[in-house]
């Protein structure tokens, strides 16, 4: 049986713009050579880093190494790898955001006795597409020294190193962003290049610092750099956006009154040129909802096909908790709500199944950017009850929560003989009542 999908008449234009699916991944690079030095500073650095770019993802980390420095670092930390250590095979198939976490450069032979030639970032500079298109299918990159090599972050958009002269092997600190993201300091490792403040010199703003150096003519000079949460568009690279795949918030005190959730689609994925009613469908996504009651149970999925510049709405207590896979309607609820695209070119106009089929990269639902939601939920207040309306909140979406929240619909689905399968959208938006 299927999840029960909203469908809406194709989009038809002359002309279709469309976006690349794009689902944020994340960024972290330093002008320290951990894998040269493989102190235990170093070591601590790149963990925290491939950590960041992994982002909870059990998958190995695809190096491009000519040497066996990073390669023996990150054995070291405990990551799996698979190594490219012929530029020749930097080809753009290597750059599958379904095999691989991540991606992670081993530093320039300009640091004195590192692995990696010329010619290795020649051939990533000439993958930077390909890149571009695994950092928005939600997978990390990590690159470490450039030196005095000019081309060597030339793979990634707006980010450009700046050699050092005389390296200083001390002076460095960890800013509260390198807190936040367990990147440590590195000191007693020679550095082999710094970065411009983000927003100057091109390095895009996107990034934040998470370790600055302060030693001689250098004063609170970015060390290493993270993007978090990053996609990138026509050579732009992007940070923070809104409109993240995943997004979560909650709903109490339904029995007395309902809540609603309003949600639309942002058009980060491609939009009609000359809106509905012209041409093919363009930008369409699909976003799949999830209602746990406060005991983790998951007691209803569906899905929603919306297009873009489109508002659909769904009432907690007539949709999500009417029909529950156990039978009990909950006094409160948590929502998680997962985007995909209606297929990987965003011209589908269907969801059915999707919220059981959503996968990072792939090409029937792949999960992407674009997607805005609000909800409201019942306060007590004196004087009585009051609703508040605010956003859905972004959140990090792991790989064993995703499998786990698409194994229970699946099982809904096939299994529930339609309970727990919720109603899906309605066109339109709802106000809250109580």
């Amino acid at each position: 049986m299927s999840v029960r999908s909203l469908f809406t008449s194709a989009c038809i234009s002359l002309a279709i713009l469309t976006g690349a699916s794009a689902y944020a991944g994340s960024i972290a690079i330093t002008g320290h050579d951990d894998d040269f030095h493989q102190s235990i500073q170093s070591l601590a650095q790149l963990r925290g880093m491939i950590a960041l770019a992994r982002n909870g993802s059990v998958l190995p980390v695809v190096t491009f190494d000519e040497g066996t420095q990073l390669t023996t670092a990150l054995t070291a930390i405990g990551v799996p790898w698979v190594n490219i250590s012929l530029p020749a095979n930097v080809l753009p198939a290597v750059f599958n955001a379904t095999l691989y976490s991540a991606m992670a450069v081993a530093s320039d032979t300009s640091c004195g006795g590192c692995d990696n030639t010329a010619a290795m970032s020649t051939a990533l500079a000439a993958q930077s597409a390909a890149i571009a298109t695994f950092l928005n299918a939600g997978r990390g990159i990590v690159a470490l020294a450039g030196g005095t090599n000019a081309g060597y972050y030339a793979f990634l958009p707006q980010t450009a190193g700046v050699p050092v002269g005389a390296p200083p092997s001390t002076g460095y600190f960890q800013t509260p962003v390198g807190l936040a993201n367990s990147i440590p300091a590195v000191n007693g490792d020679p550095t082999h290049n710094v970065f411009s403040e983000p927003g100057s010199g091109g390095t895009a703003a996107a990034y934040q610092v998470a370790e600055r150096l302060t030693a001689g003519a250098f004063l609170n000079t970015p060390e290493t750099l993270i993007c978090v949460n990053c996609t990138t568009s026509g050579g732009i690279l992007n940070g923070g956006a809104a409109d993240t795949a995943f997004q979560i918030r909650y709903a109490s005190n339904l029995t007395s009154g309902d809540s609603v959730i309003n949600i639309t689609n942002t058009g980060a994925n491609g939009a009609s040129l000359n809106g509905p009613g012209f041409g093919g469908a363009a930008g369409n996504i699909c976003v799949n909802v999830y209602a746990f009651s406060p005991d983790e149970q998951l007691i209803s999925c569906c899905s929603c096909l919306i297009t873009p510049n489109g508002l659909v709405s769904l009432s907690v207590t007539n949709d999500l908790i009417s029909k529950t896979l156990t039978g009990v309607r909950p006094n409160s609820v948590v929502i998680k709500l997962v985007n995909t695209g209606a297929t990987d070119t965003f011209t589908g106009t269907t969801c059915t199944n999707s919220a059981a089929l959503a996968t990072i990269g792939g090409t029937a639902f792949p999960i992407v950017n674009g997607m805005l939601a609000y909800g409201t939920t019942i306060h007590t207040a004196p004087g009585g009850l009051a609703v508040t309306e605010t956003p859905f909140l972004s959140a990090t979406l792991s790989e064993q929560e995703l499998a786990s929240i698409k194994n229970r619909c699946t099982n809904i689905i096939g299994n529930g003989s339609t309970f727990g399968i919720c109603r899906s959208c309605r066109v339109g938006g709802l106000g809250a009542t109580r």
